[in-house]
């Protein structure tokens, strides 16, 4: 997993589940469940794990004024 897009702006990158579980999980909860309004239990299927070798998992950031993510 080493694609990565930077930007001024915005850096996107491929993760790993394991390492970055709570913040992708964090985002979907906010997406999907509070401001889609979908269930939230579809979406912890457990397969997450499991699609590594398939199914990239993709943060996107904006870095902070000391230029940390």
């Amino acid at each position: 997993m080493s694609s990565v897009t930077e930007s001024p702006l915005f850096s996107v990158r491929e993760v790993n589940w394991h390492a970055n579980e709570n913040a992708l999980r964090a985002i979907r909860r906010k997406v999907f469940a509070e401001e889609q309004h979908v269930a939230e239990e579809p979406e912890w299927d457990g397969e997450d794990e499991f699609m590594e070798a398939g199914i990239p998992h993709v943060l996107m950031s904006r870095p902070t004024q000391t230029g940390e993510q």
